[in-house]
């Protein structure tokens, strides 16, 4: 729910806000519908949709060049310390979220988002 309501603050401050999952089609279609959070995210790359998966990097590069972004100006979130490690080596800024142990919306404005 904490990130639920990270997500909404992003989002309320103009802060476009990106998806990439290894979700698999039918997952990903049923979590859509029963979790709306979902529909808010800017864009979303799905693995299935891609066939890659995280950590492999063509993943990240689709997000950048399917919504034109520079992935060194892009933060990344995940759980995954390969996941990260992936976006480490293309540039982007990571955070590694473990659990409640990690205040990403500190981290967040630590990097100078305002939200």
């Amino acid at each position: 729910e904490v990130n639920v309501d990270l997500l909404a603050a992003l989002n309320r401050a103009g802060t476009p806000t990106y998806a990439i999952t290894n979700f698999s089609r039918e997952k990903w279609a049923e979590c859509v519908v029963r979790f709306p959070f979902l529909n808010s995210f800017a864009g979303a790359v799905v693995s299935a949709h891609e066939g890659v998966i995280k950590p492999d990097p063509r993943i990240y590069e689709c997000l950048a060049e399917r919504y034109d972004l520079d992935l060194g100006r892009c933060v990344f979130i995940d759980d995954s310390s390969r996941n990260i490690a992936a976006a480490d080596a293309l540039g982007m800024t990571t955070i590694h979220y473990t659990g409640v142990e990690i205040d990403v919306a500190a981290e967040l404005r630590r990097l100078g988002l305002a939200f």
